[in-house]
């Protein structure tokens, strides 16, 4: 499973989560790597820390298959370096 493939199934299923709109109101920038896996299907998303919309973070995003769920995994913007989320994201996927 890919982005392509979740943004298919969640646009499918009436979800608004992929809309432009409300990508740039959260400031939400999607990486393209998914890791799938026995502990699930996680991406990690780059997101505006706080009202002043400049500073970022990254925060590891679940999705459930056949649905229009994506849940967040800890905090948003918890992560303020790649690595260490795309690093938890792997842990997380292989169960």
């Amino acid at each position: 499973m890919d982005i392509a493939d979740i943004k298919h199934d969640m646009n499918a299923e009436g979800s608004h989560w992929w809309d432009r709109d409300t990508m740039s109101f959260f400031g939400t920038k999607v990486s393209s790597q998914v890791y799938n896996g026995p502990g699930g299907v996680y991406f990690v998303t780059s997101d505006f820390t706080g009202f002043d919309r400049i500073s970022r973070g990254y925060t590891i995003r679940e999705y459930t298959p056949g649905g229009t769920v994506i849940t967040t995994v800890g905090g948003i913007a918890d992560y303020p370096i790649l690595k260490n989320a795309r690093d938890e994201t792997k842990t997380l996927a292989k169960g």
